[in-house]
């Protein structure tokens, strides 16, 4: 078991407080709807914790291209093919994209 330290918790905490309200934004330009949108937040919020350690290292601009990487392929549907901005650098919506694959399988 991996322990976390309480000051790597704190800045994982501080950047979802950061970037809640704009995920959520875009969460309801993807869905439609308020409901839909706060799942999609909080499933992209749980993929996110998984790797809260790398995401808290990155620079703030990175962290929020991960995160919104990691909204946009929770919203996609099963199948669907990834399109990915130029230079972007989504290492983190890599690892969730295979972890959805493997569970599909």
């Amino acid at each position: 078991m991996v322990t976390v330290s309480i000051e790597v918790e704190a800045r994982f905490e501080d950047l979802v407080m950061a970037r809640a309200p704009a995920l959520l934004r875009l969460g309801l330009m993807l869905t439609g709807n308020l409901a839909d949108a706060e799942d999609l937040v909080q499933i992209t919020l749980l993929q996110a914790h998984r790797h809260h350690a790398q995401l808290v290292e990155m620079d703030a601009e990175q962290a929020r291209t991960e995160l919104f990487a990691l909204i946009n392929l929770a919203a996609r549907p099963p199948g669907a093919t990834p399109v990915a901005a130029p230079n972007t650098d989504t290492r983190l919506a890599t690892s969730f994209e295979q972890q959805q694959y493997a569970e599909r399988r």
